[in-house]
């Protein structure tokens, strides 16, 4: 049984913002389990449920205004790892990755095409 963070980072590992290539997919129980839960529709481990999308809403609500508070903090380029310090989110998980690509889509700010995730992530607050 998946705790509530172990299933949102699976969850986040799944969606087109995070560059962790289909981790369900390796992990057959884990598919199941989600599946058994009522994240995914349709016993399909590739479409979200109403109850995967309000879990991936709520935590990018809870966490967006202060992810914008932080980036008005410093000057653009700065590291991944630093937002993820400064988040207190880990580099590995994909879940600060989640919540800039987010904000992005969500126009609040844009992140430049020579951003490197690997180096420095170059962008824009609007």
């Amino acid at each position: 049984m998946l705790n509530e963070k172990e299933v949102l980072l699976y969850l986040i590992n799944h969606t087109k913002y995070v560059a962790i290539p289909f981790e369900l997919a390796l992990k057959r129980d884990v598919a199941q389990y989600l599946i058994k839960e009522g994240y995914f529709d349709d016993d399909i481990p590739h479409k979200f449920s109403e109850k995967a999308i309000t879990t991936l809403n709520s935590f990018y609500e809870e966490n967006k205004e202060r992810v914008i508070e932080i980036l008005k903090r410093v000057k653009s380029p700065f590291s991944y790892e630093w937002i993820c310090r400064e988040l207190s989110l880990s580099a590995e998980d994909g879940r600060a990755e989640y919540l800039l690509k987010r904000l992005s889509a969500d126009r609040l700010i844009s992140i430049s095409e020579s951003t490197n995730w690997n180096d420095r992530i170059k962008l824009n607050i609007k």
